[in-house]
């Protein structure tokens, strides 16, 4: 396949809150190089509707049903900056949880990487929540994830 070929990529995830002592498991889906628009031109690559990405949690004694989903609005990759590469997005996502109802998430992020080591990236963000709260109001909650570093490891 090619670096542009649409590609759908699943994953079992497996948590475990070491202060709660609370372990969850479950499905996560992404679908790469999917977009609704792209544009190009010298200045920055847009993409309009891009990588949708789906998480199931299943049902179990341990863990309430919950069905979650994520997409970019409107992501762009900005020239790069010597080996810098910079990337920013505005996401939207819904999830829904068995007895405790649905949320909405809006977010917006930075993604830094370089060319020497693309798989190594240093994000940073905020999120904005809107629930059903317990006496049926929506409430809204905003959260600054603390940056994280990922990377993925080839064998």
């Amino acid at each position: 396949m090619g670096d542009n070929d649409v590609q759908l990529t699943g994953a079992q995830t497996h948590q475990t809150d070491l202060l709660t002592g609370q372990y969850s498991f479950g499905y996560q889906f992404t679908v790469s190089n999917l977009h609704w628009l792209e544009f190009h031109n010298q200045f920055v690559t847009l993409d309009i509707l891009s990588e949708p990405a789906f998480q199931l949690q299943p049902h179990s004694s341990m863990q309430p049903f919950q069905l979650a989903f994520n997409t970019n609005l409107l992501a762009a990759t900005w020239p790069r900056i010597g080996p810098v590469i910079i990337q920013t997005a505005l996401t939207a996502g819904g999830q829904f949880t068995d007895g405790q109802g649905g949320a909405a998430t809006f977010g917006a992020g930075v993604d830094l990487s370089t060319v020497w080591v693309p798989e190594l990236h240093v994000q940073g963000g905020f999120n904005v929540n809107i629930m059903q709260g317990t006496d049926g109001g929506l409430h809204t909650q905003v959260s600054v994830p603390a940056t994280m570093i990922s990377g993925t490891i080839h064998f």
